[in-house]
């Protein structure tokens, strides 16, 4: 779902994966709305994790 947001936003990362992580968490509020989905369901699975 966020290839394309990834590309067009942080394609001069490539192919550093953590530094393509940071510009999308940076470039949040610019992704598409199925992307921000995906965003917000890891999000929620890794504070979920850090509570367990």
């Amino acid at each position: 779902m966020c290839t394309g947001d990834a590309m067009r936003l942080c394609g001069h990362e490539v192919p550093n994966v953590p530094r393509i992580t940071a510009c999308m968490a940076r470039n949040r509020a610019h992704v598409s709305p199925g992307c921000r989905a995906v965003m917000d369901r890891e999000a929620a699975r890794r504070r979920a994790a850090a509570v367990e």
